[in-house]
């Protein structure tokens, strides 16, 4: 990343603290960069969560915990209060734990990112997340065939070795698609998506092109036989005790 880039991110990070009259604990990159399969025109998607003083949380009212701008056309921010994001966290809502996993960190106050994923095994059930990534490829593979926005191809795939993953690990996958690769055990089908992540890099977001047969074939055939195969994969009980003693020491110290 340029560092003109990274040092206005900063800027747009520290003035929206001032704004707002909020703590950012952590902010880091999301979306195609984060993934490791940017375009040329791939536009920033930073996502933060970020801490209220106490007079905040100790409200009868129910305050706006989430903050959405658009800073430009290549740059939009987003964030949720520390409070919603343990609470969607406790649900494997998977936002946060991709965003804790980022390899573009912007913010990170006092080792956050660290702590927050020291606890995400206690709170992170595979079979729940198998469910999100499988139905979001089941959604994109609406669109799935040999000539298709190579953005949308991206998608599929990682939805697709996301859920491979939580079946043969039943732990987070990692974020980054090249690190998922070693999933496949069919070394063309691997080499046909690093070439086409090398030729993403130099169209935009919109070019639609040609998926080489061979990804055809090897993402239909996983795709229908992880369908069934959700029931064998962990589930995860959870209880508030481990994020309620993680918000309170971040709020009123320990």
């Amino acid at each position: 990343m340029e560092k003109e880039v990274f040092d206005e991110i900063l800027i747009e990070l520290k003035k929206l603290e001032t704004e707002r009259n909020i703590t950012i604990l952590y902010a880091n990159e999301s979306g195609s960069r984060a993934w490791g399969f940017p375009s040329t025109d791939s536009d920033y998607d930073v996502r933060f969560v970020y801490m209220h003083s106490l007079d905040w949380y100790v409200n009868i009212g129910s305050p706006k915990d989430q903050i959405d701008l658009f800073i430009t056309k290549e740059l939009d921010l987003k964030g949720w209060d520390l409070r919603k994001a343990l609470t969607l966290m406790k649900k494997t809502n998977v936002s946060v734990y991709e965003w804790l996993q980022s390899p573009i960190t912007y913010r990170n106050e006092d080792d956050f990112q660290a702590k927050l994923l020291a606890l995400c095994p206690s709170y992170y059930s595979p079979k729940r997340a198998f469910y999100h990534y499988y139905s979001s490829m089941r959604n994109y593979m609406n669109d799935f065939g040999q000539t298709m926005k190579l953005k949308r191809f991206f998608y599929i795939v990682r939805s697709l070795f996301n859920s491979l993953w939580l079946v043969e690990k039943e732990s987070m996958p990692p974020l980054v698609l090249e690190d998922l690769l070693p999933l496949c055990k069919d070394e063309n089908a691997i080499n046909a998506i690093r070439d086409l992540v090398e030729f993403k890099a130099t169209v935009g977001e919109g070019h639609v092109g040609e998926i080489p047969a061979i990804l055809l074939t090897y993402v239909q055939a996983e795709f229908e036989r992880l369908g069934g195969l959700a029931e064998g994969v962990k589930s995860l009980k959870v209880n508030n005790d481990l994020f309620n003693e993680f918000l309170r020491g971040q709020i009123i110290g320990k």
